[in-house]
């Protein structure tokens, strides 16, 4: 019973997550994952994803459907201050990302808007210093966090984190520059 609600649990995550997260619960070999997995589920998904965001040195790539939340665009806009290279690439068809785009445009980090090649750049993910990925099902907006259920891990393996750069460098160089 216990193996069937895994593979359960792997086929929800794969549906809200990608494929990633359906390999990583779905591997048996001890090499497979060098790090850690964390299940996150919201409500309350910020209180792990913030800290993230607050904790990145180095770098932040954020690709997400629809974004709106102030306490996100806040963190992304106070890492960009402290010198950390923060880009997000946003959904052009969604309303809410165009005051994001705006706001975090003027607050030093680099935007663009997702190619429209996809029918919706539908993405939930953030990879922070190069090595931890955030990813799951929920857009980065007050609802998702605090009402929406929501689920979501955080992986921290610099293997898996270079599998998202790899897709999110693609999607970067497929997109098109906010101008603040």
């Amino acid at each position: 019973m216990r193996e069937t609600k895994r593979l359960a649990f792997a086929a929800v995550l794969a549906f809200a997550c990608g494929l990633a997260a359906y390999a990583l619960l779905l591997c048996q070999q001890p090499a497979c994952l060098n790090g850690s997995v964390r299940a996150i589920f919201s409500p309350g998904s910020d209180d792990a994803l913030l800290p993230l965001l607050n904790g990145a040195g180095q770098s932040i790539d954020v690709e997400v459907y629809q974004f709106s939340n102030p306490d996100f665009k806040k963190a992304l806009a106070d890492a960009a201050a402290r010198g950390v290279r923060v880009r997000v690439i946003l959904e052009p068809r969604v309303d809410d990302n165009y005051e994001t785009a705006s706001y975090l445009a003027k607050s030093g980090v680099q935007v663009e808007w997702a190619t429209t090649g996809f029918t919706n750049t539908h993405s939930k993910y953030a990879v922070v210093d190069g090595a931890t990925v955030a990813v799951g099902s929920a857009n980065w907006s007050r609802h998702a966090m605090e009402s929406n259920r929501e689920a979501g891990v955080i992986i921290r393996d610099g293997r898996i984190a270079s599998e998202f750069e790899a897709v999110f460098e693609e999607d970067w160089a497929a997109g098109q520059a906010v101008v603040a």
